[in-house]
């Protein structure tokens, strides 16, 4: 699978190159201000199922 069409999710300082990397990083709310500005998109928190929520609007279900 090529890398830009990999979705990830990541919150911490080492997760900054894979967000950058694959064609849509998504930071979690909860995460660093460093992380955030790496990611396309910032979602929920992972207290708030962040992962889940946006998932289920990407896909519509």
């Amino acid at each position: 699978v090529d890398i830009s069409r990999v979705m990830t999710f990541g919150d911490g300082n080492n997760d900054k190159e894979m967000l950058r990397a694959s064609g849509l990083g998504c930071a979690m709310g909860n995460g660093r201000v460093e992380t955030k500005a790496a990611a396309n998109v910032t979602i929920g928190s992972n207290v708030e199922s962040g992962q889940a929520k946006f998932l289920a609007k990407l896909f519509g279900i």
